[in-house]
């Protein structure tokens, strides 16, 4: 944890400030939970007949 030197300003380890930086497998996770989003909001549209053309026949 971060902690405060006697003059106000915050010091870190070089380990507390490695944490935050950026990673391919933080990359990942977002791309891979922002694509099973995506299937499971386009499945719920589809269930919902949000979208028309895939649900029972058209107008007429």
């Amino acid at each position: 944890m971060a902690t405060k030197d006697a003059h106000g300003q915050v010091t870190e380890t070089p380990r507390e400030a490695r944490q935050a930086e950026n990673s391919k497998n933080s990359f990942v996770v977002l791309t891979v939970s922002l694509v099973v989003l995506a299937i499971i909001g386009v499945g719920l549209f589809w269930y919902f007949g949000i979208v028309p053309a895939t649900h029972g026949p058209g107008p007429g």
